[in-house]
């Protein structure tokens, strides 16, 4: 069994883990044999995206409730840390999946001016549109 996929699990005004969510139907073939874990999951519409994405797909998927004892240990293990934000990648804790060396793909939508970089441009339609986040995420995986 692979390591496995983390995305960040949250959906409100400012994380967009049902875009996530869309994108890996695109991503099955590379997913097949990967468990995904949703972590800081907060939201029932999250919830059922997912069960649902694994009613249709097959795909190994769980999730981590936010606020659980030991929140950062989700984060263990993973091949690939995933999130799509909308303005501010830095307001997700993306510093646990850095404490256990996860890569990350964390995406912002509309990027704040300060924050537009050449790799923040060449990303931003991965951030728009989910099958090419689902592409730049099967890149990843390898």
């Amino acid at each position: 069994m692979d390591h496995p996929l983390i995305v960040f699990g949250r959906e409100d005004e400012e994380c967009r883990a049902l875009f996530v969510v869309s994108a890996l139907y695109h991503c099955t073939e590379v997913l097949s044999n990967r468990p995904i874990r949703f972590v800081e999951v907060d939201d029932v519409a999250v919830e059922i995206a997912v069960e649902v994405l694994r009613f249709d797909t097959g795909l190994l998927v769980d999730v981590v409730p936010r606020g659980v004892p030991g929140q950062g240990a989700g984060y263990a293990g993973g091949a690939l840390f995933a999130a799509v934000v909308l303005e501010d990648v830095t307001r997700i804790p993306v510093y646990l999946a850095e404490r256990h060396n996860v890569p990350q793909l964390v995406l912002a939508q509309f990027p704040a001016l300060h924050r537009m970089t050449g790799t923040v441009l060449e990303q931003l339609s991965a951030a728009q549109n989910p099958r090419a986040f689902a592409r730049v995420l099967c890149e990843r995986l390898g």
